[in-house]
């Protein structure tokens, strides 16, 4: 373990590495070079290695680096709001957008910690997909700040996104849907939230709501009408419409029933209803229902 002087050190180079950067960006560029990266990590390693969790979350050398990319775990500073990305609804084509207006890529995302979190003290494996109140309790947000930013979030019908998430992970490979619902499901541990998996299964409504039941968001859109509910996100965030790209999406080539019914129209929402209703018996069904009860009650959802 390094003494107090060496820590002060690799402090120093932490803020000189900084100040270089955006002096050579001319104080708002939008893409770190990845020799900065190769640097800033060596120093911050050492660093975080040896000062309390606590401080290291809010070292404010690190934040102030944060905000070179303007969006840390998609919370955006300069438009006062946060995206709560429930998983298998659309969150990627959404967080793209912010991306683009902070002129960063797909690919400069990572070294921003929005992709992947190896400390569980700090929240999920994927800082996007914090729920509502985790910006508050992991300290990303002051209670102050998520009072008064606009907070949004998009739902999707449940039996839909089970369906939307059994060919995400590729389970189509492994075994049918049915084994999916019926045994896969109840036998994963839902305590352990730090699994990014898990997060993909839990109710929509543990995103947005607390445990009392209080709704924690300004805003929720529906994924069934994504563009229209987007184009009334950018009025809210006041910033010009915006057409969705298209990321991550899981549709497969054809349902697990005998009849083969093809995806390639699925802005359609009908084609898309007939497709997940295609991999539902009557049991299935009630697990659905049964499982997403607080979101089929919340939203008004319906098989």
């Amino acid at each position: 373990m390094e003494d107090t002087e060496d820590i002060k050190i690799r402090l120093s180079l932490l803020r000189h590495e900084l100040r270089r950067e955006v002096s050579v960006s001319g104080g708002h560029g939008p893409h770190p070079s990845a020799e900065f990266y190769g640097r800033l990590s060596h120093h911050w390693q050492t660093v975080s290695a040896i000062l309390p969790l606590s401080w290291v979350v809010r070292a404010p050398c690190i934040h102030n680096h944060f905000q070179l990319g303007g969006i840390p775990a998609m919370i955006v500073h300069d438009l006062s709001c946060v995206f709560v990305h429930v998983p298998k609804t659309a969150g990627q084509s959404i967080e793209q957008v912010f991306l683009d207006l902070a002129g960063l890529t797909w690919s400069t995302r990572a070294p921003l910690l929005l992709r992947y979190n190896e400390f569980p003290q700090l929240g999920p494996q994927s800082l996007a997909h914090l729920t509502a109140e985790e910006y508050i309790i992991y300290k990303y947000l002051s209670r102050a700040q998520f009072k008064s930013y606009l907070k949004f979030g998009f739902v999707r019908n449940p039996w839909d996104r089970a369906v939307s998430e059994y060919y995400y992970r590729k389970f189509d490979m492994k075994f049918d849907f049915r084994q999916f619902l019926l045994d896969y499901i109840p036998a994963m541990d839902l305590s352990n939230l730090y699994l990014d998996s898990h997060r993909h299964i839990i109710p929509q409504a543990r995103f947005l709501y607390d445990d009392n039941g209080v709704k924690l968001v300004d805003y929720i859109g529906r994924f069934e009408f994504l563009d229209r509910d987007f184009a009334r996100v950018c009025d809210l965030v006041k910033i010009e419409r915006k057409t969705l790209p298209h990321r991550n999406r899981s549709a497969p080539v054809r349902p697990s029933s005998s009849n083969s019914i093809h995806t390639d129209s699925l802005h359609s929402c009908l084609s898309r209803v007939e497709f997940y209703r295609s991999h539902y018996d009557k049991e299935c069904r009630q697990f659905i229902r049964d499982f997403y009860e607080d979101d089929i009650t919340l939203f008004g959802y319906r098989f």
